[in-house]
C-alpha cells in the first residue's frame, strides 16, 4: 500500500451525504476506536485496516452511498461484514455522518462448524514439531487454558499465580471479557524451564505480536498438518473440558464468557477457589 494515499475525509453538510477526501492520516480514528469506542486491541487494528484499503481504493475520489456500495458490491460475507463495521464505527461514530452508511445491512452467516478437532495424537506430533521452548510454552497454554490469542500475549506476571497455576488475563472490550482460567502440570513444567530463560520478569512472558506465533503455527502446520492455531486449541480445550464432564457454566467462565453482570454479584460458583477444584478435577491432558 502507498503511505502517501492514506488518509481520512471530513463531512461536507450537503444534502447527498458525501464525504470530500482529504490527506490527513487515520490515527486519530485509530485512537478514537481505542479510547472514545473502548474497542479490543485487534477490532482497532481491523477498522485501521478495512479504512486504509478503502482510500487506496479511492485514490482521492469523495466518498458518497454510491460510491461505498460500488466498493463494497464484489465482498462477500465475512469479508463485507468486516468492512461495513469499520465503516459504521468511521463514518457514523468518528464522523457522525451516518447518512453515508445507515442504508447497508450485515449479512446473516451461519456459525462454522467445528468437525474436525485435532486428537491427542495429533497435538503430540504437534508439540513436537515446534523448535523453541517458547512456542512449546505458548501451545500448551493455549491448549490447557482456552485463553485467546491476545490473552496470552498481553499476559503480565503480575497476572500469574504460578503457585494455584492461574492465569487472570484482565482482558475487557464492549465484545469480550475474560475471568480466569488455569493451566495444567504439562504446561507447568515447560512454563517454568521458559521462564528461566528470560533475562528478567519484569516483561510481560511473551512480549511478542501475534504474528510471531502465527509464523510458528504455519510452520508446524505445514509440517504435520495439524491446525495448532490459538483459535483451534480453544475449541479443543472447550470439547476436551466437556468430554471429561466439567459443566458447560464453567467452561464458560474458563473461557471468559460469563456475563459481567454475573461477576459483579461476586456468585460463589465462580470462585478461583471452586473453578480451581473444578480444573483440577478434570485432569486435563494435552499430550499424554
Amino acid at each position: 500500500m502507498n503511505p502517501g494515499r492514506r488518509g481520512g475525509w471530513k463531512g461536507q453538510a450537503d444534502p447527498y451525504g458525501s464525504c470530500e477526501f482529504v490527506d490527513t492520516p487515520l490515527e486519530e480514528f485509530e485512537k478514537f476506536c481505542k479510547v472514545d469506542l473502548g474497542l479490543a486491541k485487534k477490532t482497532v487494528w481491523r477498522c485501521r485496516y478495512e479504512m486504509d484499503k478503502l482510500v487506496e481504493w479511492l485514490d482521492g475520489r469523495a466518498v458518497s452511498v454510491d460510491v461505498l456500495r460500488n466498493y463494497l458490491e464484489p465482498l462477500h460475507n465475512e469479508a463485507r461484514n468486516n468492512a461495513l463495521r469499520s465503516f459504521r464505527h468511521y463514518f457514523r461514530d468518528y464522523l457522525g455522518k451516518p447518512e453515508l452508511i445507515m442504508s447497508f445491512k450485515f449479512i446473516k452467516t451461519l456459525p462454522k462448524l467445528v468437525l474436525n478437532l485435532p486428537s491427542q495424537g495429533d497435538l503430540r506430533v504437534a508439540y513436537e514439531a515446534f523448535e523453541t521452548v517458547r512456542d512449546k510454552t505458548m501451545f500448551l497454554l493455549y491448549a490447557s487454558s482456552g485463553l485467546r490469542r491476545q490473552e496470552l500475549l498481553d499476559l503480565t506476571f503480575d497476572a500469574i499465580d504460578f503457585e494455584k497455576r492461574m492465569l487472570v488475563p484482565g482482558h475487557s472490550s464492549r465484545t469480550k471479557t475474560s475471568y480466569i482460567s488455569f493451566y495444567n502440570e504439562e504446561a507447568e513444567k515447560v512454563f517454568k524451564q521458559y521462564v528461566e530463560t528470560l533475562p528478567s520478569k519484569k516483561q510481560k512472558p511473551f512480549p511478542l505480536t501475534w504474528n510471531a506465533y502465527f509464523k510458528a503455527e504455519r510452520k508446524v502446520r505445514k509440517e504435520t498438518g495439524v491446525d495448532v492455531s490459538p483459535q483451534t486449541l480453544r475449541q479443543w480445550f472447550c470439547n476436551e473440558m466437556g468430554r471429561l464432564s466439567v459443566p458447560d457454566r464453567f467452561i464458560d467462565a474458563f473461557c471468559g464468557r460469563v456475563p459481567r453482570s454475573i461477576l459483579a454479584r461476586h456468585y460463589t460458583d465462580y470462585s478461583p477457589e471452586r473453578l480451581k477444584r473444578i480444573y483440577d478435577k478434570a485432569n486435563l491432558k494435552v499430550l499424554a
